[in-house]
């Protein structure tokens, strides 16, 4: 039961990270496009702060949110427990205590990771290049992926990997799609606008789910049909119908269930 709860957490920590980092980027890319909408400005970083569900804690630490406090926040800050830092310490310290039973390319991506953090702040973020950074993070969760489902035998210690960074998918697609209904919902005259359109493919963005949305619909990007595609597509590997699927897959292998 140790390893697989470290082997859960592990894989949790690393999505969650990557799922942070895609936001902040995203967030990046949108607000560039802005020029004088102050409003969606402040509305993009208070959005962060609640698809993360850590209002109050932001609240109590820098008051305002802004760039370089939302970054500080999601980025770098130890005391917030979804912070990027602070899920890859979770997610080192999870492959730690199981270095043995992990590979070795899993172990080193990891680590790697975690001294990227470590060398870098908030300032030399924003001093530099904050999407290349951001950029770096979600490739390096890409790595990790991709060399566990090379090197890790699928034993029962795959199912719980794949258990956790499903279940982690799932929550984060719905609170993407909800904080973009309750906060960035503009008023009914600009539904349909450039603005609503901006933030919906902004959404897209976030679940990595762009380029696959227009493969499948081709036309504009409508609200309804980007809603549709995050949860009842059946093949993108982000939306919420795939990744409850797969969860109730590995959930019943792992209790050693079958059918349905």
């Amino acid at each position: 039961s140790r390893v697989a709860h470290s082997l859960y957490w592990m894989s949790r920590y690393i999505e969650r990270a990557e799922n942070t980092a895609r936001l902040l980027d995203v967030s990046l890319q949108f607000l560039s496009d802005l020029h004088d909408s102050t409003p969606a400005r402040l509305n993009t970083w208070e959005s962060l702060i609640l698809s993360a569900g850590e209002e109050k804690q932001f609240e109590e630490l820098y008051g305002a949110a802004d760039s370089r406090t939302v970054t500080e926040f999601l980025a770098f800050d130890l005391r917030h427990p979804g912070s990027i830092l602070s899920c890859v310490y979770a997610a080192r310290e999870n492959a730690r205590m199981i270095r043995d039973q992990i590979s070795l390319e899993m172990w080193e991506t990891i680590n790697e990771l975690h001294l990227l953090l470590k060398a870098h702040n908030t300032a030399a973020v924003w001093a530099a290049n904050p999407q290349e950074f951001f950029g770096k993070i979600s490739r390096a969760s890409h790595l990790f992926q991709g060399l566990t489902a090379s090197t890790y035998s699928r034993s029962e210690g795959w199912e719980f990997i794949e258990f956790g960074k499903y279940l982690e998918r799932a929550d984060k697609t719905t609170r993407i799609l909800d904080v973009k209904y309750h906060l960035l919902l503009p008023n009914a005259t600009d539904v349909g606008g450039a603005l609503d359109t901006a933030q919906w493919q902004a959404v897209l963005r976030s679940a990595s789910a762009l380029e696959a949305y227009r493969r499948y619909y081709v036309r504009e990007i409508l609200p309804w049909k980007v809603a549709e595609f995050l949860v009842f597509s059946d093949s993108f590997p982000r939306s919420l119908h795939f990744c409850v699927a797969q969860v109730d897959d590995f959930l019943r292998r792992i209790l050693g269930e079958t059918g349905a």
